[in-house]
C-alpha cells in the first residue's frame, strides 16, 4: 500500500512540476495568456460571435458550422484549472504547432521565443476570456485545437464545416 502511495505521489509531484515549468516557459517565451487579441480582420467585420468554452480537456463543441466568405468573432472562455491554446488552421498547422509547443515545453527550441502567430492562435489562462476574428475562405478544411501538449491527442480538437 504505501508503495503505491509514493508510486502516486511521486506521479503527481512530477505531474505538478511539468506544469509549472511549461507555465513558466509561457510566460518567459512571450505568451500573453488571456490578453491576446488576435484578429485576422478586425472586429467590426465580424458577422456572428461564437464562443467556445475550454475545461480540462475539452471545447463545448467538436464541430462549428460557418460558411465561405464569412468572419467570426470566437471568444474562448477558459473554465478549466490549466492554460489552453486555441488554434486554427489545416492538419498540418496544426501538427507544426504542436511539434512548437512541445519543443517549446521541453526546452528543446531553438532558442527563438515562441510566439503564436497573430493571425491563428491565441492562449488562455484560467478563468480568462480572449478573442481570435477569422475570416473563412472558399473550400478551406480548417480544424481547431488545443496544442498544449497532451490536450490535442486526449481529444481537444474540432472541425469546422464549410456550408455553401
Amino acid at each position: 500500500m504505501s508503495s503505491q502511495i509514493y508510486r502516486y505521489s511521486a506521479l503527481l509531484g512530477a505531474a505538478v512540476t511539468s506544469l509549472l515549468s511549461f507555465e513558466a516557459a509561457l510566460a518567459g517565451a512571450g505568451h500573453t495568456a488571456g490578453s491576446h487579441h488576435t484578429s485576422a480582420t478586425s472586429d467590426a467585420d465580424a458577422i456572428r460571435t461564437i464562443e467556445v468554452i475550454a475545461t480540462d480537456n475539452e471545447f463545448s463543441t467538436d464541430e462549428i458550422q460557418v460558411s465561405a466568405g464569412e468572419t467570426v468573432r470566437f471568444l474562448i472562455r477558459n473554465e478549466g484549472e490549466l492554460d489552453h491554446d486555441f488554434t486554427i488552421g489545416d492538419a498540418d498547422t496544426q501538427a507544426a504547432h504542436r511539434a512548437e509547443m512541445q519543443a517549446m515545453m521541453s526546452g528543446a527550441s531553438d532558442g527563438h521565443a515562441h510566439k503564436h502567430q497573430a493571425q491563428n492562435a491565441v492562449m488562455v489562462a484560467p478563468g480568462e476570456t480572449t478573442e481570435l476574428v477569422w475570416t473563412f475562405g472558399e473550400g478551406e478544411r480548417l480544424e481547431f485545437g488545443c496544442n498544449v501538449p497532451g490536450h490535442f491527442e486526449s481529444g481537444m480538437r474540432g472541425k469546422f464545416e464549410l456550408q455553401s
